[in-house]
């Protein structure tokens, strides 16, 4: 069996070498990474340890700008590449609750939903990032707009077009444990005896948010980019954290 991921990669330099590491180590049998930096961002294939390299393809689509990027890029990677099954994951996530992704692929069913567990600052606005992201972050947030999604399993070789991030619509879909779900949406109390998740490290500490994130260019919106209101969404606004982008002249 052959499961693979797809990724696109903006700004993730500090955080690519551990997240690659621990995907090869879940049973990923390669990566396959779109390098959508900057033209003057250093190339992040140097950032990944040398005895991984063989497990990772990098494609160039530095500085390419365009509505729905994401959504082209997956569909491109789904109808050119071979494989059995591939997982659509950005590196902020992270499958957990296995201990190798092949536990959960289903042959009976064409695509797997694993639901999100969202993560945001623990109140940090700043940390030591040369220590693994991975478990730095504790407190899990509950935010109803968000919850109800995560990412998906999909099996190679089907007809499909993918028009989200999330998932492929009209498939026969189950959960990691097995149990039929819907294709495009995760309700929460059908997911309750579930116990496998993907951490979701949506903005880490605040002044990685602002390294990394902030102003960031949309993976689907061309004229979008990430702001503070996308921080707000999970994290509390303390008089601290608003202190400290003030000094940094961003309020």
């Amino acid at each position: 069996m052959r499961v693979v991921i797809c990724a696109i990669a903006k700004n993730e330099h500090l955080y690519i070498n551990e997240w690659v590491k621990y995907y090869i180590g879940l049973g990923v049998d390669h990566i396959y990474l779109y390098d959508n930096d900057n033209l003057n961002s250093p190339y992040i294939g140097d950032y990944i340890d040398k005895d991984y390299l063989d497990k990772v393809t990098i494609y160039n689509c530095r500085g390419v700008k365009k509505p729905y990027l994401q959504h082209d890029i997956y569909n491109t990677f789904y109808h050119t590449h071979k494989f059995e099954w591939v997982f659509f994951v950005d590196i902020d996530e992270y499958l957990v609750g296995v201990d190798s992704i092949k536990q959960i692929v289903n042959e009976r069913y064409d695509q797997i939903r694993i639901k999100w567990k969202l993560f945001g600052d623990d109140n940090l606005i700043e940390r030591d990032t040369s220590k693994p992201l991975f478990n730095a972050f504790k407190q899990e947030k509950h935010d109803n707009r968000l919850e109800y999604q995560g990412k998906s399993i999909i099996r190679g070789g089907l007809n499909i077009e993918i028009h989200s991030c999330h998932y492929a619509k009209y498939l026969n879909s189950c959960f990691p444990n097995g149990a039929k779900c819907q294709s495009n949406k995760i309700e929460l109390l059908d997911y309750v005896n579930q116990n496998v998740f993907i951490n979701h490290y949506m903005t880490k500490s605040l002044l990685e948010f602002i390294n990394q994130k902030l102003g960031r260019g949309d993976a689907v919106w061309k004229d979008r980019s990430i702001d503070f209101s996308y921080f707000w969404k999970i994290n509390d606004k303390t008089q601290a954290k608003l202190d400290f982008i003030k000094n940094m002249g961003l309020e």
